[in-house]
């Protein structure tokens, strides 16, 4: 497995130094607030789309292998065309644009067929310890590239090597993903089978869904909408620390840190207690958090009142995620997780979009200044408390977090903390072999 650990230090090196700036370098280049602000959510939205349709496209190659690894080799390519396309960038948002676009859709793209290649490679009773372990490597990776990134912006002016900054950190990127490229070619090759996809009716699943379904589907359903209220703000923090509070690189990178250190402490300290909860409280508890968070965004301007303030919402992400993956394991029927999860992508992925068009069509008709953002952070909380009408009660207890560890970190957002996905093939395999286990004795 050690190709795989060196696989996750580079890619984690690459998003924490790299793409964690992307809206931040767009700003320094001279784009607007709000098409800078944009890089950090849109693309997202795009790269969704294409995750949906992966499995089709994997399934006519025949090859996780040639799908995941192209992939990966085409990513490291963008951070070398930011170098080499540099006038084109400057004066061609458009052309920035759809370099960050390639850039999420295959993040997002390569998903189902490495999440598949990896539960093919690994035994059940190996899964939970490979991603516990490359989640530290992962979480390590992506606060060390995060800190390099910000310490090299914040103290060197000037040149390196003959290039900017920014192009010495994107050209240090490319080589992150590339030893990532040469990292997957030793992965062991294993027999392909389909991924299988599910086509569904909305009047017969969604609307009349089976009696075991129906919370579940009230779940995911409600897990979508408060993403809504989520991404309707999600693109305009960075632009506000960084233009209207003109906070220093490195003050920018303290404050991604503390929501990222947040999540993984509370992270940790759950994973050992969670079974002593209600699963459905906490996730309660933690959904009210994230939706009042960015109104407390607007009552000062402070430094350390929002350095302390990121670190709380980082927890209350963590408690969020620890409770989504649980709530998965725990109700998802067997026989309904390829129709859920379809489910889940499709809605997440819609509602993401429509709040990140709502977000970025206020902020362009009002006027740049302190009030746009304040009134944005406060009609994301509205939206966000709005979505609790949606919320599913039912006591849930887990007796251990078999899927905690089961996600992938895929960049560092202001408010959030990371933007993770899933691992929902190794989830499957985890929970075929817990009931096989119950079954027996």
């Amino acid at each position: 497995m050690k190709y795989q650990y060196w696989d996750a230090l580079f890619f984690s090196l690459m998003v924490g130094a790299g793409e964690t700036f992307f809206t931040a370098y767009a700003l320094e280049i001279g784009h607007d607030e709000l098409l800078s602000g944009l890089l950090a959510t849109a693309p997202i939205v795009i790269g969704g789309v294409v995750q949906l349709i992966a499995p089709v496209v994997i399934n006519y190659l025949r090859s996780y292998r040639l799908w995941v690894v192209a992939g990966a080799f085409v990513q490291s390519l963008v951070f070398l065309a930011l170098i080499l396309f540099d006038q084109y960038i400057r004066s061609s948002y458009l052309f920035l644009f759809s370099l960050v676009v390639l850039y999420w859709s295959i993040t997002l793209g390569i998903s189902p067929g490495w999440n598949t290649w990896m539960a093919k490679i690994l035994s059940a009773e190996k899964i939970r310890y490979f991603f516990s372990q490359r989640n530290i490597i992962m979480s390590i990776g992506t606060l060390i590239g995060l800190l390099a990134s910000g310490l090299l912006l914040h103290f060197h002016h000037g040149e390196i090597l003959g290039m900017s900054i920014y192009h010495f950190i994107f050209l240090l990127c490319f080589g992150f993903r590339f030893l990532s490229f040469l990292s997957m070619l030793k992965y062991p090759k294993v027999d392909f089978e389909k991924i299988l996809t599910f086509q569904w009716k909305f009047k017969d699943e969604i609307l009349s869904p089976a009696k075991n379904e129906k919370f579940i589907y009230q779940f995911v359903i409600f897990s979508s909408l408060i993403k809504l209220g989520v991404y309707f703000s999600a693109s305009f923090f960075a632009p506000y620390m960084l233009q209207e509070l003109t906070l220093s690189y490195l003050d920018y990178v303290l404050i991604l840190m503390s929501a990222y250190c947040g999540r993984v402490l509370l992270g940790q300290l759950l994973k050992n207690a969670v079974h002593r909860f209600d699963v459905n409280q906490i996730y309660l508890i933690s959904s009210l958090g994230i939706s009042t968070i960015p109104l407390l965004w607007t009552f000062s301007q402070d430094f350390k009142y929002i350095f302390i303030l990121e670190i709380l919402t980082g927890m209350m992400w963590g408690g969020f995620e620890i409770a989504f993956m649980i709530t998965c394991f725990e109700e998802i029927p067997a026989q309904s997780q390829a129709k859920i999860m379809s489910l889940y992508n499709l809605i997440h992925t819609l509602c993401i979009g429509v709040g990140c068009l709502l977000g970025a069509l206020t902020f362009y008709y009002m006027d740049v200044s302190l009030k746009t953002y304040f009134f944005i952070f406060a009609l994301s909380t509205a939206l966000r408390l709005a979505s609790l009408l949606f919320f599913p009660r039912k006591k849930i207890e887990s007796s251990e977090i078999l899927a905690l560890d089961l996600i992938r970190i895929t960049g560092v957002r202001p408010n959030t903390g990371y933007v993770v996905r899933p691992f929902w093939q190794a989830f499957q395999k985890m929970k075929r072999s817990s009931k096989n286990k119950d079954l027996h004795s």
